[in-house]
């Protein structure tokens, strides 16, 4: 048999979150406008370049390409499976899924080739 080990979950103290609560509430409230004049000029600045829409075009561009890129590998996923699990011996047995995934696996390694080449090319030099 085997024993579930169990962690002890130790909690933040009340200060951490106090300091939490207040960095969140300062950030929203910077952010609104409210009470503008009290927050020094370096953290307004910094704020106005975390808002700026260059970035938020930026943030929302990749959501979306994680999103897309889930979406796919679930769909993805999800037909590997059912290939393995059909009853139908040709989808079984084509051997696709196994090729399927050696490619993705390997493209995986691709880029660390790339860059393995070019610092082997680097001392070279």
């Amino acid at each position: 048999m085997t024993e579930m080990a169990t962690t002890a979950r130790t909690r933040p103290s009340r200060n951490v979150i106090w300091a939490g609560a207040a960095a969140l509430v300062l950030v929203i409230a910077v952010a609104l406008g409210w009470r503008s004049n009290l927050v020094p000029e370096p953290v307004m600045e910094m704020l106005s370049y975390v808002t700026s829409s260059f970035l938020l075009d930026g943030a929302l561009t990749a959501i979306e390409i994680a999103a897309l890129a889930m979406l796919g590998g679930i769909v993805l996923g999800l037909l590997l499976a059912l290939m393995r699990l059909s009853g139908l011996k040709l989808l079984r047995d084509s051997g696709f899924d196994e090729r399927l995934r050696f490619a993705v696996r390997g493209a995986v390694v691709l880029p660390l080739h790339a860059v393995g080449d070019s610092n082997q090319n680097m001392r070279a030099i």
